[in-house]
């Protein structure tokens, strides 16, 4: 009976074993770009398919890139497949895949807080929804009279400076920086903070510099199905997690992105509750 007890055992085991290996050796499809065949089923690859490493799949051409994740060795992006010769994810992973990483160490204090500001608002900003980001007001008190305030040329001229803060949010939306260039985006954009409004208008320029980049709106249906099948993937973890993942993700392939107004795109959006 103990024998018939333990050969029972060892057998459930055994098929519980395989099904947490078999689970634990799936990747999740971000995104796909370009025409991509997967191969055992003879049909294009689709986001939020469900692949494993001994799956083979064909790129079209040299410039197709796939967007996988696995939820303990994280995204990849594989891109630059030189032929239409079908290849197993794993030699795909291993050929054609240059990680990068970023630093995501947490700060605190005013100085810091300032240096975050400008590291994430440089270069190339990805502005969501209503492009709204809300300042800390440990840090930074926007109780009139101050004010923070955007500088950009909107057309070939005296550069345009306007307010673009109420209370403690600051709005980068395209109509607030663009409101006369339709949907291109002409210039780069200085922010500033300004204790008092008055400076603002009499000595333009000289205030604390909070960020200097580019605007970037991108496409948010994409965007939001390419978050959701992030959020779905970490659907057991909590939601700090789940953001830092689709931030980590949003930095990589699009640009910088400034916290609050992420986290406000994705509640507004329901991808994170």
């Amino acid at each position: 009976m103990n024998m018939k007890k333990l050969m029972t055992f060892l057998i459930a085991f055994s098929f519980s074993f395989f099904a947490w290996a078999q689970t634990s050796d799936i990747y999740r499809v971000i995104s796909v770009s370009g025409s991509i065949e997967h191969v055992k089923q003879n049909r294009p690859l689709q986001q939020g398919d469900r692949i494993t490493l001994t799956d083979p799949l064909k790129f079209s051409n040299k410039s197709d890139f796939i967007i996988v994740i696995h939820p303990k060795i994280g995204r990849k992006l594989i891109r630059g497949v030189p032929d239409n010769s079908p290849r197993e994810l794993e030699n795909l992973i291993q050929s054609f895949v240059k990680p990068s990483e970023r630093s995501t160490a947490s700060r605190s204090t005013a100085t810091e807080y300032w240096s975050q500001l400008n590291d994430v608002l440089k270069d190339t900003v990805v502005i969501l929804g209503d492009g709204v980001i809300t300042l800390n007001n440990e840090f930074i008190k926007l109780a009139p009279p101050a004010v923070v305030v955007a500088v950009n040329k909107v057309k070939k001229g005296t550069p345009l400076t306007r307010k673009i803060s109420s209370q403690q949010e600051v709005s980068l939306s395209r109509a607030t920086l663009f409101p006369d260039a339709g949907n291109e985006v002409s210039s780069k954009v200085m922010i500033e903070y300004y204790a008092d409004e008055k400076v603002s208008l009499d000595l333009p320029g000289s205030g604390q510099l909070i960020g200097y980049f580019w605007p970037k709106y991108v496409d948010e249906v994409k965007l939001e199905k390419e978050c959701r099948v992030i959020a779905d993937f970490f659907a057991e973890h909590k939601n700090p997690a789940v953001v830092k993942e689709i931030k980590s993700f949003i930095e990589e392939h699009y640009g910088n992105v400034e916290s609050s107004n992420l986290n406000r795109w994705l509640n507004q959006r329901q991808i994170i509750q």
